[in-house]
């Protein structure tokens, strides 16, 4: 990452204006932008998270012109995350950010399974999700990446 983007770099009076009104339905759940903004900024102190992993999040979370983090993010979309209320998790939005940019690799896989142990997730579930993604995840995605870049 060239640029370090301050941890805190909004409040609620230098948010963009888009970020205060935007939500999202998921089944009957009704998620906040900023709200989530502000748990994954405060989760940052709460698990400890290095500054290294901080930036790689926030980067995730800023770059509005490759992607829209609370509208693509799909989180775990086939197990909940323990721990996280919700399905905006810093190892998730990290994870999708660099599938959504076309960087479907297992490097991808290794760096979400980093930061779910970061995050406080036990090893052997980290690894059970690093093989479903990496097995089943990164082929399929991959074969998908691929034909949409033919249409």
């Amino acid at each position: 990452m060239s640029t370090y983007i301050k941890l805190y770099p909004y409040t609620r009076e230098t948010v963009p204006d888009h970020w205060l009104d935007q939500q999202r339905h998921v089944g009957e759940r009704v998620y906040d932008k900023w709200e989530e903004y502000c748990k994954v900024i405060s989760s940052f102190a709460t698990f400890a998270i290095r500054d290294v992993n901080q930036q790689k999040i926030l980067e995730a979370m800023h770059d509005e012109e490759s992607w829209d983090w609370f509208e693509q993010c799909n989180g775990a979309n086939v197990v909940s995350e323990p721990g996280w209320d919700g399905i905006f998790s810093p190892p998730y939005i990290r994870h999708d950010y660099r599938w959504e940019k076309g960087e479907i690799t297992w490097q991808s896989n290794n760096e979400m399974h980093e930061l779910q142990i970061e995050y406080g997730m036990d090893g052997w579930r980290s690894d059970a999700r690093w093989f479903g993604v990496t097995a089943f995840g990164l082929p399929y995605f991959k074969t998908v990446h691929w034909i949409k870049s033919w249409l």
